[in-house]
């Protein structure tokens, strides 16, 4: 990115004292053509009350296809993950909980299923959920 000129001056001398600090490499998602990726058939909108979007709140990793297009923010220290706001949410979350990106939202999230996932439920068919982790606040509503 660097050779690209995809970098401003100061992210390369960021990059540098990350480099130089050990910390993690680069993360990126492998996943590709995020707009022809199928969904699975969860409705989403319907279980926000239940959930609480609580997948917005895991760490993810950018495509290079979403670097790309730069309509994601990502971390600067810790390239490509979406950043979090303090409540622990994605900061791509609205005041009304939604995904202000939707159309243009990441691979990972496109394709992801909450059903069998025991973060999210404990019991997805009773729509019992999981216990909201201690880090993160509700957005608000």
């Amino acid at each position: 990115m660097i050779a690209r000129g995809q970098l401003a001056p100061g992210h390369k001398r960021l990059l540098g004292k990350v480099r130089a600090e050990g910390r993690a490499p680069v993360r990126l998602s492998v996943l590709t053509d995020k707009r022809a990726l199928p969904s699975p058939d969860v409705d989403c909108a319907a279980l926000m009350p239940l959930c609480q979007g609580r997948c917005c709140t895991f760490t993810l990793a950018l495509s290079a296809e979403d670097v790309v297009e730069g309509k994601l923010r990502w971390e600067l220290l810790e390239p490509y993950v979406l950043p979090k706001a303090a409540s622990g949410y994605c900061v791509h979350v609205g005041a009304g909980g939604g995904c202000q990106v939707y159309d243009d939202r990441p691979a990972t999230c496109r394709v992801y299923d909450c059903r069998e996932d025991r973060r999210v439920w404990l019991d997805y068919e009773r729509r019992i959920p999981a216990p909201m982790p201690d880090h993160v606040t509700a957005p608000a509503r």
